[in-house]
């Protein structure tokens, strides 16, 4: 007969200030990859700049130079930098001139027409020296040996700003996830949730199951086969955010249930325990398209009580320890997020 074992009392102190230590440590490590994060993020430039090439047009140097000239000041570093991406297109007689720009998920884009591309440069260097200035609060300087073309006549065909904070996002997960820790071995099973991402922040909800892993054979000739069903709550944080891939620390909690199936036994049967564990990870994901994505997540769980896996005979006197799960349970989930 199969049976799920309880712990004794004093084996529960010690494990749980084992898991209090790993918590703790795991939680020094978290704010240390975050200070180092964030020390990253402050050394960066405040205006990230990508600017074409092209004949007819300034370059990049001449444009951060009027930046910097509009400002008054130089260019310095800032923790969430400006980053814009600058498009030129020539035809018979104007060149048109796209600028988008992100700051904080505030992104933007503007399109500027006029006869010369020296106009248009700095149209755009107006912009960036004024998106600048408003993230410092300070307003730009403009000099007074710069002309300022009206837009009617210079810029006839100027858009208006699409500027606008990114909404909040649902998405749909599906992936996959390597477990080895709970299970006997590594196992693969199918994971599908549901998120909603705001600003910095993304919470989400999904189910997964891990599919029965056979122990290797006891002292009694006997196996088990080890699986699980969970949903799982979790919380993310973006420390490092670009245009198209963010990094991301992830805690949550996992509640659901864990079975064993007694093979080649005296009296095979089926035991089921409550499974319960907190989990740390951290989240890289990079968006391809508009709707689709991809994730990598390592990370781990700490259950909040292990229960090891026996046989015993019909008086209920144990015979053989089938499998112990191990103190933590490592995981790595892959897979593509869908957003709505």
């Amino acid at each position: 007969m199969l049976a799920s074992e309880p712990t004794r009392v004093r084996q529960l102190v010690e494990r749980a200030l084992r898991w209090l230590t790993l918590v703790a440590c795991t939680a020094l490590a978290a704010c240390t990859l975050s200070g180092v994060w964030t020390s990253r993020a402050r050394a960066e430039p405040e205006l990230s700049l990508s600017w074409p090439t092209h004949a007819r047009c300034p370059d990049q140097t001449w444009v951060l130079a009027r930046v910097e000239a509009q400002l008054g000041r130089a260019l310095g570093d800032a923790r969430v930098p400006l980053h814009a991406r600058a498009s030129i297109r020539e035809s018979a007689r104007t060149f048109e001139l796209t600028l988008e720009t992100e700051h904080d998920d505030v992104r933007g884009a503007r399109r500027f027409r006029a006869a010369r591309c020296e106009q248009v440069a700095e149209a755009a260097a107006l912009v960036l020296a004024l998106s600048i200035g408003a993230q410092s609060e300070t307003e730009p300087v403009v000099p007074r040996d710069m002309e300022v073309p009206a837009p009617r006549t210079t810029l006839p065909d100027a858009a208006p700003a699409t500027e606008r904070r990114a909404p909040t996002r649902f998405s749909a997960v599906v992936g996959a996830l390597l477990e080895r820790g709970l299970l006997p071995h590594a196992g693969v099973g199918p994971e599908l949730g549901v998120g909603l991402a705001w600003r910095r922040s993304r919470a989400t909800l999904s189910g997964l199951w891990l599919p029965p892993a056979r122990s290797p054979r006891g002292d009694d000739g006997g196996k088990v086969a080890v699986s699980l069903w969970a949903a799982r709550a979790g919380y993310c944080h973006t420390l490092l955010g670009r245009p198209r891939a963010r990094l991301a620390g992830c805690a949550g909690l996992e509640l659901g249930r864990a079975a064993g199936q007694g093979i080649a036994l005296a009296r095979p049967e089926t035991r089921r325990t409550l499974w319960c564990a907190a989990s740390l990870s951290a989240r890289l994901s990079t968006q391809l398209v508009r709707r689709l994505g991809l994730y990598l997540e390592p990370g781990l769980a700490v259950p909040f009580v292990r229960r090891q896996f026996v046989s015993s005979d019909g008086q209920g006197q144990r015979l053989a320890i089938l499998h112990t799960p191990q103190a933590t349970s490592k995981r790595v989930s892959v897979g593509i997020e869908l957003f709505f």
